[in-house]
């Protein structure tokens, strides 16, 4: 469910914005049919398979058969959208050097957007190093806030070709991801009381595997913000 809402809510909004008005009988279809791929999205690689049991290359294959046909009844940027959901390559699968920028690299808006991940991967980077001295350091004060940073993304990739834009949208996609994965430190949560944060701080002081996991989240982030500097470097 972590990673496939940001999915869904990027699929809706995509049809949301560049699709033609949605009127009528016709409308009705679309906006049913964009209904069900989300609900398809909501769902884990796992559902509908016996338990204990991953999800084997026919099993994604069906899936990934079934909602191609769905997306059939959609307009071409809605079935792209879709498209670029279900791109499932890992980071070491995609190389920034073949990229071809098409757009203004030095422009205002484009060195914002760069300078924000920027910061945001160093803010990352002190953080990972302060948590391995003490693991009950604050982590909201190095996080950069989510959709400041999905805003950067979206801003950074209109500046490649359709081809290398794809490679960008996919690593963009597991950077937000890993984002969101760093909201499950306990200092992070809005809700907690003090006195359960010191529990989940005295956890993390004596439980090997819970601090690895935490340290686990924050290299997957900056490995991911390190692979989306690449495209611009």
């Amino acid at each position: 469910k972590q990673l496939c809402l940001p999915m869904a809510m990027e699929l809706a909004k995509r049809c949301e914005t560049r699709s033609k008005p949605m009127a009528g009988r016709s409308g009705t279809l679309r906006r049913a049919c964009v209904a069900s791929i989300l609900v398809a999205l909501s769902f884990s690689k796992t559902a509908f398979l016996a338990e204990g049991r991953g999800p084997s290359k026919l099993d994604v294959g069906r899936r990934q058969g079934l909602l191609g046909s769905m997306a059939s009844m959609l307009c071409a940027e809605e079935a792209q959208a879709v498209g670029v959901a279900f791109d499932y390559r890992k980071l070491d699968e995609i190389d920034p050097s073949t990229r071809k920028i098409v757009g203004d690299l030095n422009s205002e808006k484009a060195q914002k957007a760069i300078a924000l991940i920027s910061d945001a991967k160093q803010k990352a980077e002190t953080l990972f190093r302060n948590y391995k001295e003490d693991v009950t350091v604050r982590w909201k004060p190095f996080l950069t806030p989510i959709p400041e940073m999905r805003a950067a993304v979206e801003e950074i990739q209109e500046l490649f070709d359709q081809e290398s834009k794809k490679d960008v949208e996919r690593v963009g996609r597991l950077l937000l991801s890993a984002r969101y994965k760093l909201n499950e430190a306990p200092s992070v949560n809005p809700k907690i009381s003090e006195s359960a944060l010191l529990f989940s701080n005295s956890l993390l002081t004596t439980n090997s595997k819970e601090k690895a996991k935490y340290a686990t989240y924050l290299k997957d982030f900056l490995q991911a913000a390190d692979k989306f500097m690449l495209f611009v470097a």
